[in-house]
């Protein structure tokens, strides 16, 4: 009896009390729930009658339903033996109306189909396809002509992906009268690798491997095999096994031994395969990968034929490859074609990542706080193949219920499916109003490059990274990998980290507009966007109304993530090109990576308070922070007769109240070295900072949008802010009040002569609004740059205003970075030639004003730690140690990192590691001597040779020790060159040694490490 009813499995009891021709008791062994359902039974037998006319008769029996009563059906009551009255019962169990037939009789044949089990072009899935033909079509090859499986994609493959090698399975489904021994023959045209074939398992054993399988056991098939040249190999295998008549290797779950092959360089033209015993007229082999996994992609099957192999480089686009299929028995042939074609790049899908998504009029949009962080970017999609670290041969696991875990039994898994790539792509970040970019957790950037997990230790390489004013104002990064060979490919993902700023207002900022959104609050409730159509429903106008004009433009789209570079590989779609224009006038070609979305933005909800916004970007920063970094270099330039400081310092006011403020006044004196600022006595003042050119308006949409009366002032002496608010004392004594006439020391822009006097910024505001901010940017620069590394300051800005309790106050700190050294040395201290030491350096190049980095890791604040990249390798030398003076920047640059390394070597003694040294072999030959040129060299050689340690009469050996005579290999080797090749160089700690030693049956041996 047979059965893979899922609601009888493992539930049936089946017995025969009464043996051999008495009733069979099938009893279930716990509750059996059907619902549209209904198990089945299959009984497996043969009939024994000499009749050769007539009709089979119903089997009889009875079945308990659980109410304790005998329901009979068949032909006769198998109790009493009386004949059942057949209106009584089923229509199924009147008989089977079939006729008897004798063996010899020519319609009693075979008959079955062909299963084809393979994974789809997409590599997402598995599919089986069942050949068939009519009962009646005797031996032809009826089917060919409209059996061809449709063709599939797969990839061009050097060698072959050994994890997951199956190009298809193949097995039977039979419905036949008689038994038969089929005959399996598959043939591959030259663009088509078969690197093996792995036999069914089905039945070897009476266990859980089999349940979807029926057929007899096989104690073996013969596998004949013609190679290209013309010969034939034949080959008996065990049911399960793999076989690879390249290399004659035969893999008996796991346990390997050597079979025939064909010649070197003969090439896999057709298997031929029988089985040793008949297989059952209803024989079924169905496609069963293991028991952990058995849809896995790729995977052995334990009931199938498994034809391993792929697509060669000698196919081509375009071409369709056929591997014939024909499976032949006693009166029947059925043939067909499995379909290759070589797969082309998919267009590589891509779109953004990270966006914050709201809905337009008041529907809660998502909603930031100053100081919050999100992420933007774009991601690709796709797939990527997790290549196997094994050969997959064989399905032997689920023998012991371990399918998929043994060393030869692996999972499947996708092939690589092969995708458009962006070939150095440019990705543009116009940054929202009112955030800056900041790094991201543990790391030292804020934009990262992820990979997919299949993907493993890949690191992108550095972008240019550059930072642009667009046409409006608005802030625009730039990471260009133009030269870099870095490609986008599936699964990869381009992130910035970005936080909103401290001196935040409560405002909007849209990400993908198509259509200018206004601010508007229906009925007094919290305050969204809305479209002019949404407002004109409301019977709104949107005059007065603050507006946020639409990111997309075809003249400079200020969409948040655009992409640059060739994207004729991706499925962004033509519609989707457009272009920024940046404020020097020049243009960029970009590709937007979504759709236009009006709901793409954001909201900012700002603390209740009154802030001054004082804030720095140094030389070494990428945007403005309330810790300034420069680089220890130039930081300025004169271009055009006029100097130029390439620090941005910030001063501002924000007003969160929801009251506006009176009379504000605010000040911040400039760092002088070695003078105290009266503001922050505390600070030390190791630097000037000078400004080169009068401040400016931020641009940002935010800023003043309420249009503030205001005046700055610069002034030539330091000043501080009465503990009021109201009076400001310059440092001759000086008191100025707002209203009062302005006295000489305070300068209007345009009264400025010489901007290095400037020691004093003032703001006088009259009136501040709610929800209002005024900030100014400034070109500063220290007079002593180049000399500045490891020097700080700190700035404090200052403010009061009418009523003001306390005075408000905003501090920032700033620096100049220090540099590192590393040095590689050898053994003995020398530095290693051809590896000179490497120095951090930031070098100002006067022309384009931007910074030339020299490993730029070797740069940083002073008391930061160091974050060292990989080791590099060293030809002729193995790696030992990182010694550090520091391990973090010291601020007079004295940090040196020394990177220890060992010379190889190995030695070689007379008779034992205390005897006559014979020869040395080394990685470099050469003194280090600080050469800028390697001397190392990839292969160690003895000047001795195997000739001259060989003795007439004696046994010629090499094995490996360490420097105490310890084995390190059982193995032996028979020349040096073998065991060098072997071990390669030797280890450093302990040192090997080669040693020649005499056993005492006086056959010399010669002992390497």
């Amino acid at each position: 009896m047979h059965t893979s009813d899922p609601f009888l499995n493992g539930n049936l009891k089946v017995s025969q009390p009464g043996g051999a021709g008495t009733p069979i008791i099938m009893t279930t062994t716990s509750p059996i729930v059907f619902t549209n359902n209904s198990a089945k039974l299959s009984f497996i037998g043969r009939y024994t009658s000499t009749q050769t006319s007539g009709q089979s008769e119903a089997p009889s029996g009875w079945v308990d339903l659980g109410d304790g009563k005998k329901h009979y059906f068949g032909a006769v009551n198998i109790d009493t033996g009386k004949t059942l009255d057949p209106s009584a019962i089923s229509p199924e169990a009147r008989g089977f109306a079939q006729k008897v037939l004798p063996k010899e009789d020519p319609t009693v044949h075979e008959n079955y189909g062909v299963i084809i089990h393979y994974s789809n072009s997409e590599q997402t899935s598995n599919v089986d396809v069942t050949l068939v033909s009519d009962y009646n079509s005797l031996k032809n090859d009826s089917v060919k002509s409209e059996g061809d499986i449709d063709p599939v994609k797969r990839p061009i493959l050097a060698n072959g992906d050994s994890s997951a090698p199956v190009l298809y399975a193949v097995g039977l489904l039979a419905n036949s009268l008689t038994e038969f021994t089929p005959t399996y023959h598959f043939e591959f045209p030259e663009e088509i690798t078969t690197t093996g074939i792995t036999l069914p398992l089905n039945n070897v054993t009476d266990d859980h491997a089999d349940f979807k399988s029926y057929n007899p056991a096989q104690s073996g098939y013969t596998v004949v095999v013609t190679g290209s040249d013309g010969t034939k190999i034949t080959q008996r295998l065990q049911a399960g096994e793999n076989y690879d008549p390249l290399t004659g290797q035969i893999d008996h779950f796991g346990e390997f031994r050597t079979g025939k092959k064909l010649a070197a360089g003969v090439r896999i033209v057709a298997y031929d395969v029988t089985p040793d015993a008949k297989y059952y007229a209803n024989a079924y082999q169905n496609s069963i990968n293991g028991t952990t996994n058995r849809e896995a992609l790729n995977d052995i099957n334990s009931g199938l034929i498994n034809i391993l192999g792929h697509l060669n480089s000698k196919a081509q686009l375009g071409q369709t490859y056929k591997s014939k299929i024909q499976v032949e028995s006693e009166n029947k042939r059925l043939t067909t074609n499995f379909q290759v074609e070589v797969s082309e790049p998919l267009k590589l899908p891509v779109q953004g990542y990270g966006g914050p998504e709201s809905y337009l009029g008041n529907k809660e949009p998502t909603t930031y706080k100053p100081g919050d962080t999100f992420t933007l970017g774009l991601e690709t999609l796709g797939t990527v193949s997790k290549s196997g670290t094994g050969k997959n041969l064989d399905a032997g696991g689920i023998l012991t219920g371990k399918g998929n875990k043994t060393t030869t039994d692996l999972p499947g898994h996708a092939l690589a499916v092969e995708y458009g790539t962006i070939k150095e792509p440019i990705v543009y970040l116009t940054l929202p109003d009112q955030t800056t970019l900041t790094n991201f957790k543990n790391s030292d950037q804020f934009y990262q490059v992820t990979f997919d997990k299949n993907d493993k230790n890949q690191v992108a390489p550095q972008p240019k990274i550059t930072q642009k004013q667009n046409a409006d104002g608005k802030t625009v990064m730039v990471l260009d990998w133009t030269g870099t060979g870095f490609e986008l490919k599936p699964k990869m993902r381009v992130l910035f980290n970005l936080q909103v700023v401290s001196d935040a207002v409560n405002g909007f900022d849209t990400g993908l507009s198509k259509q200018d959104l206004y601010v508007y609050k229906k009925n007094g409730g919290e305050s969204d966007l809305y479209t002019a159509d949404q407002l004109k429903k409301l019977g709104v106008s949107t005059e007065g109304l603050q507006v946020y004009k639409a990111n997309v433009n075809n003249v400079n789209n200020t969409s948040w993530i655009q992409l640059g570079g060739d994207t004729s590989n991706t499925e962004l779609a033509p519609r989707l090109k457009t272009q920024i224009t940046f404020d020097d006038g020049s243009v960029a070609q970009t590709t937007l990576v979504n759709d236009p979305n009006d709901r793409v933005y954001f909201k900012i909800v700002a603390t209740e308070e009154i802030k001054p916004a004082p804030l720095i970007m140094g030389t070494g920063n990428y945007a403005l922070s309330e810790k300034g970094l420069n680089y220890p270099a130039k930081d300025y330039l004169t271009k055009y007769g006029q100097l130029k400081g390439l620090q941005t310092l910030q001063m501002g006011i924000v007003n969160n109240l929801a009251t506006p403020l009176q009379n504000v006044i605010s000040v911040m004196n400039l760092p002088q070295a070695g003078i105290t600022d009266g503001n922050i006595p505390s600070a030390v003042q190791e630097f000037t900072l000078n400004l080169s050119a009068a401040g400016e308006l931020a641009k940002d949409t935010t800023n003043n949008h309420l249009h503030d009366a205001h005046t700055l002032y610069y002034s030539t002496k330091a000043a501080v802010l009465s503990t009021d608010g109201t009076t400001l004392i310059f440092e001759d004594g000086t008191t100025w009040k707002s209203g009062q006439p302005v006295p000489s020391e305070l300068l209007t822009a345009d009264q400025v002569t010489d901007w290095s006097t400037i020691k004093a910024l003032v703001m006088d505001i009259p009136t501040l609004s709610m929800g209002n901010k005024i900030i100014y940017h400034f070109q500063a620069y220290s007079p002593t740059s180049e000399t500045n590394m490891g020097k700080k300051v700190s700035l404090r800005q200052v403010g009061g205003y009418t009523g003001q309790k306390v005075l408000v106050i905003g501090t920032i700190t700033y620096a100049y970075g220090a540099y590192a050294t590393i040095k590689h040395v050898d053994q003995n201290g020398n530095l290693i030639n051809g590896y000179p030491d490497l120095v951090g350096k930031a070098t100002l190049n006067e022309t384009t004003g931007e910074y030339e980095l020299e490993n730029n890791y070797l740069l940083g604040a002073s008391g930061q730690a160091l974050k060292l990249p990989t080791l590099p390798t060293i030809t002729g030398y193995k790696f030992v140690e990182n010694q550090y003076s520091s391990t973090v920047f010291k601020a007079d640059g004295s940090t040196v990192i020394t990177r220890v390394y060992q010379v190889e070597q190995a030695c070689l003694f007379e008779d034992s590691l205390k005897g006559k040294l014979l020869d040395q072999a080394t990685g470099d030959p050469q003194a280090n001597n600080g050469s800028q040129t390697p001397t190392g060299v990839s292969e160690i050689q003895f000047t001795v040779t195997d000739a001259q340690l060989k003795k007439p009469g004696y046994t010629y050996k090499i094995t490996v020790v360490d420097q105490n005579g310890t084995l390190l290999s059982n193995k032996e080797y028979t020349s040096l060159a073998e065991a060098l090749d072997v071990w390669g160089f030797l280890m450093i700690r302990p040192m090997g040694k080669l040693q020649r030693k005499t056993s005492s049956s006086n056959i010399p041996l010669i002992s390497k490490k």
